[in-house]
């Protein structure tokens, strides 16, 4: 028996499409009560979502301000939403905009993030 044979598929494929049974299936309800996920106030503008697993972390920097970030010893992947700004690596500085999406990779140090507006996620491996 092939890998795929016990799969029931629902679309976007050539193969057979068991719409009925796959109805049939599901458990189709709603419980937002361990969706919801907190968040925890670090300091003035930073705030940290953790959600109920253990595999990443969010954080998010809002305003003008200035952020020493200590690194967490994965990738870290910034996001900017509405902000632009400074960011310091070591001896690499590059600049933030809004839209901009940048990595600070796993060997690197803590970096400094300095904004004028905006916010910046931070999503990383704890």
């Amino acid at each position: 028996m092939a890998n795929s044979d016990n799969t029931v598929r629902l679309g976007l494929t050539p193969k057979f499409i068991d719409i009925k049974n796959a109805i049939e299936m599901l458990n189709i309800s709603s419980d937002t009560s361990n969706f919801l996920v907190k968040k925890e106030q670090i300091s003035d503008k930073y705030f940290r979502y953790s959600p109920p697993v253990n595999a990443f972390r969010v954080d998010c920097a809002e305003g003008q301000g200035e952020f020493r970030i200590e690194h967490a010893g994965s990738i870290q992947i910034l996001l900017s939403v509405g902000a632009s700004g400074l960011l310091t690596n070591q001896s690499e500085k590059s600049k933030i905009s809004s839209g901009d999406i940048l990595a600070i990779p796993a060997s690197s140090s803590s970096y400094l993030m300095q904004l004028t507006e905006g916010k910046v996620f931070i999503a990383y491996c704890p």
